[in-house]
């Protein structure tokens, strides 16, 4: 008798175990597997009979809720039942996200808001039901107890079938996903329960009858539904009008099957104990709570169109199988240790709520005022502290914002304000966290004098955050760690800056640590003890040291941080500071990654790219005579230079670059694809030395000089196929490391302001705080004339660096006009720049003829860095191509031209449109000079592909390497996909 009893109860958890199977694979499935239902626009004899399948799954919703309603009759819920319950929910939610998130990387914030607010956030409609019909259920009981239970059922009856008759959803049912039907569900349960109690059913057949027929019916119906809707409307939008859970057709169906398998079970039922009616309780709210509502069921979506989004709909219904059996017993695993944290959770508050009746809990929260009054007077200091924090964090977001509107995305422009405190709420709070890390480390540092901690750190904050938006002003960029190489100039920096901001900044911050201190000694916060204070120290310095991991994908602090919203923008650093703020987008860029390991990469296969090279540079250098040692080289880099002519949607009154302009109808010249626009002049100085592109390092490195040269044991350049080199600036060397950079390349000499190797000839034009073009080139003239033999000069000049509206020039004698420049400053910026523009053709005009009058071959390439950032009226996603173009040539000197060491105009198309990375190949080429197995490379690629560049149209000076960009010979970009196999080949050895 014993054995047939167990056998029972097994198999009532058989028949339980199968339902919520069931439930879960009408949810996988169609939701996440079949598109035959989704994507039809016609009805078929397929769709009818999958809109039959779906009539047939969506029994059970019903079914399942109408079996809990059953099981839990009798019950009398408590206040503390009831929480322990929504708590439950709650742990069960937050656990399957965390999984899913550092598992499978998929979720948002949003749905870690709703697993802690189900019942506010409607995540589970249907749930939220049954514990709505939880809490009416004694009043219920009444109602059943005062009126019969036949009429109660009637009207439950009537609920179900008038919708179905009028079509229009008079209850608020809607399809069956809705609070009011999973109430209207339970009490049905719990109705029917009574009623068998007190009119027990003898004949199950009659039963089965009833729900075969109801069954066949609804058949019928959702067979001719889609042929009546598209008859009608010429669509199938009421198609599935019977095939939903709220149906009066399949409700029937659903309420025949609950009964039949209550009348068999209800012995078992009835006497099973309070622990395993928990878990199958659970078991059921489980599978509901990833069945029911968006919230873990938009999870399972996301994890199985990573899966299987290209399977045929058999393969998907396999794995809705599947999922749908596998769940269950997740679930059921699950159970016992959420049990137990449960009621850990809810120790501390256990006796309180067992004594807390519905109604006298509702009492007190009529009293809220009272309580949060008390809060305030007990937490004033950190509630105004976080509050101080929060507008400090949100401030430096502002900050990077130039204008009242912010465009995140192509398809989105949104109002500053709205944008930061609304849409970017998290990751205020992510700033704010920083924050708080920062105040934790510098309390423990100043021996816990808080108020003074407090205004380093938001001092800290906000004047990072101002120097940023003044960079960004400038080189449409914000502070990056490359750029803390730069404070070894910051008294440099500091004379750009107008003095009065200087005094004015520094007498706010004398002023604020004064009032700081003043509180520490008057309105001291209480001091913490060691122990406390070192622990916050711990947990501060842990936190902020997550932030070498930002870029490790998956790694918990990426996840932790994504989920807050934080978005690097690697490929747009302006939009990523104004999303994220200075600090945080600082930070983005710590974790760095130099590039992507190539498939395929072996010491072996890097060897067989060498020997095919080498085959490739002795087929070049059959035709070629000379020896690039024995010549002199010289590259220079013309600080900003470009055509204004060339600059869309503006006017100039006079051509301010006539000789350079004649003289690139004479020589090698084209245009030059910048990857920088008002900045990046070292990235160009890089490819242009190296020969390697931009575009193939990963978007989080925005400057190789100071990222990856410094960090190398060997850098090679293109200076060390020369037996002495030389690099010249007129300006200081501190920028960009040029000093240790150039000693990893093996330069001999490095020429600057405060070197040992005194720059000579130093001229500046009227009121400009920078030497003139005429320096620099006088300096490698004096260069060029003190060694003997080849070399190799690097000049990089300085005369036309930003800033440009100083007025620095006596007489500009140059006008423009355009939307370019709309506004009085850019207008004023522009004919200031053309004015230097002019002075570069005069100085360059002189330098030409000097070079020539040496008798030695030379061979210089001239080109421009980048664009002035003055053009504020052009849309970089409009004009980014224009914006990326500055001028070059390559020439030989007439000693070189004479001797067979140089040409006067190579006339191949290819010259047309070039990057910084052909400039080796092309003055080989133009020298007639001998090859390596590298410049081989380096001239096959300059041959077979267009001009690398990065994405111009979103980029500023560097933030979008990841990118590449292929410019031809007429100008236009083409696409990767355009390339022949021998292009993409090419590409695949360089990328």
């Amino acid at each position: 008798m014993q054995t047939k009893q167990i056998k029972r109860v097994r198999l009532f958890g058989l028949v339980i175990f199968g339902g919520v199977s069931f439930l879960l694979l009408n949810s996988l499935f169609w939701n996440a597997g079949s598109t035959v239902l989704s994507q039809a626009t016609r009805p078929s004899f397929l769709y009818a009979a999958m809109n039959i399948a779906r009539a047939t799954t969506s029994l059970a919703l019903p079914l399942v809720v109408l079996m809990l309603g059953f099981l839990l009759a009798k019950q009398r819920f408590s206040l503390k039942q009831l929480v322990q319950e929504w708590l439950y929910l709650v742990l069960f939610a937050a656990v399957w996200l965390l999984i899913a998130l550092f598992v499978f990387q998929s979720d948002s914030l949003s749905n870690f808001f709703s697993a802690f607010l189900p019942m506010t956030r409607n995540a589970y409609p249907v749930i939220s039901g049954i514990f709505l019909a939880q809490v009416l259920q004694p009043a219920f009981k009444q109602v059943l107890d005062q009126q019969p239970v036949k009429r109660v059922l009637t009207v439950f009856g009537l609920l179900a079938v008038l919708p179905t008759i009028f079509n229009a959803d008079l209850f608020g049912f809607g399809s069956g996903n809705t609070v009011l039907f999973g109430c209207y569900l339970y009490l049905l349960g719990v109705a029917l329960h009574y009623f068998l109690a007190a009119h027990p059913l003898p004949h199950s057949s009659k039963l089965w009858l009833i729900a075969a027929g109801s069954w066949l019916i609804s058949v019928i119906l959702n067979g001719l539904m889609p042929y009546i809707s598209y008859a009608k409307a010429v669509s199938l939008a009421t198609a599935g009008r019977f095939s939903n859970s709220a149906s009066a057709v399949n409700l029937l169906v659903a309420v025949c099957l609950a009964i039949v398998f209550w009348q068999k079970f209800e012995p078992v039922a009835s006497k099973l104990a309070t622990v395993r009616l928990k878990k199958i309780t659970d078991l059921i709210l489980g599978a509901l709570a990833v069945s029911d509502g968006y919230l873990l069921y938009s999870t399972i979506f996301n994890i199985n169109n990573k899966w299987n989004s290209n399977h045929l709909g058999s393969i998907k219904l396999i794995f809705a199988l599947a999922e749908a059996i596998i769940f269950p017993l997740l679930i059921w695993g699950l159970n016992g240790g959420l049990r137990w944290l449960t009621a850990k959770l809810l120790e501390p508050m256990s006796s309180w709520l067992q004594q807390q009746t519905l109604v006298g809990w509702l009492d007190q929260v009529v009293n809220l005022p009272q309580l949060f009054k008390k809060f305030w007077q007990k937490s004033r200091r950190q509630l105004l502290v976080f509050g101080w924090l929060y507008l400090v964090a949100a401030a430096s977001m502002l900050i990077m914002n130039t204008s009242f509107q912010i465009s995140p995305s192509t398809a989105l422009t949104s109002n500053i304000f709205v944008y930061t405190f609304f849409i970017r709420f998290p990751v205020i709070l992510l700033n704010v966290l920083l924050l708080t890390a920062l105040l934790m480390i510098l309390r423990f540092i100043l021996f816990d004098n808080y108020w003074t901690a407090l205004t380093i750190t938001s001092l800290f904050y906000l004047i990072f955050s101002l120097i940023s938006r003044s960079k960004l002003q400038i080189r449409d960029e914000p502070v990056l760690p490359s750029d803390l190489t730069m404070l070894k100039a910051t008294f440099s920096l500091l004379g750009m800056v107008n003095l009065a901001v200087v005094i004015a900044g520094g007498a706010v911050v004398i002023l604020a640590l004064a009032v700081a201190i003043f509180c520490d000694r008057r309105h001291r916060v209480t001091r913490r003890s060691w122990r406390k204070r070192s622990i916050w120290l711990g947990i501060s310095l842990l936190f902020l040291s997550g932030t070498f991991f930002l870029n490790h994908q998956k790694s918990p602090v990426q996840v932790m941080s994504s989920l807050l919203g934080n978005d690097p923008m690697f490929y747009n650093q302006p939009v990523g500071a104004q999303k994220n703020g200075a600090v945080l987008q600082f930070l983005n860029n710590v974790d760095v990654k130099v590039m992507d390991r190539p498939a395929g990469y072996s010491r072996a296969k890097m060897q067989q790219i060498a020997r095919k090279y080498q085959k490739v540079a002795a087929q070049i250098n059959q035709t070629r005579k000379n020896d690039p040692s024995q010549q002199t080289f010289i590259f220079t880099l013309s600080e900003s230079f470009a055509d204004p002519e060339r600059v869309p949607q503006m006017t100039i009154n006079k051509d301010p670059m006539p000789y350079l302009r004649n003289l690139k109808l004479k020589t090698t010249s084209g245009l030059m694809m910048s990857s920088g626009y008002g900045g990046g002049t070292a990235n160009m100085e890089y490819m242009a030395l190296t020969g390697f592109s931009m575009s193939n390092f990963s978007a989080t490195l925005p400057t190789p000089y100071t990222q990856i040269v410094a960090k190398l044991k060997k850098a090679p350049a293109f200076n060390q196929s020369f037996n002495y080199s030389t690099a010249i600036h007129p300006y200081l060397g501190v920028y960009y490391n040029r000093q240790e950079v150039y000693q990893k390349f093996g330069f001999n000499r490095f020429y600057y302001l405060g070197s040992k190797y005194r720059i000579k000839h130093q001229h500046r034009i009227d009121r400009s705080q920078y030497l003139s073009d005429q320096t620099a080139y006088d300096n490698a003239i004096d260069q060029v004339n003190r060694k003997s033999g080849g070399q190799f000069i690097n000049l990089i000049t300085m005369q036309n660096h930003y800033p440009y509206d100083k007025n620095y020039y006596n007489s500009r004698g140059f006008s423009v006009s355009g939307r370019a420049v709309a506004d009085a400053d850019a207008k004023a910026s522009a004919e200031d720049f053309a004015t230097g523009v002019s002075y570069t053709d005069q100085y360059l005009k002189a330098f030409i003829k000097k070079l020539n009058q040496i008798k030695k071959p030379i061979t210089l390439v001239w080109y421009g860095d980048h664009l002035p950032g003055i053009y504020s009226g052009d849309s970089m996603s409009k004009y980014g191509l224009l914006l990326h173009q500055t001028d070059y040539f390559i020439y030989s000197n007439k000693y070189a031209r004479q001797h067979g060491m140089g040409i006067s105009k190579n006339q191949s198309s290819k010259t047309n449109y070039v990057d910084p990375s052909d400039f080796i190949a092309m003055s080989l080429e133009q020298s007639n000079s001998k090859v390596s197995a590298y410049n081989a490379l380096l001239t096959k690629i300059h041959q077979d592909l267009p001009a690398i560049t990065v994405n111009s149209f979103n980029n500023g000076t560097n933030s979008y390497n990841s990118n590449a960009e292929f410019v031809n010979s007429h100008g236009n970009v083409v696409a990767y996909d355009s390339l022949s196999a021998k292009q993409k080949d090419c590409i695949m050895i360089i990328s």
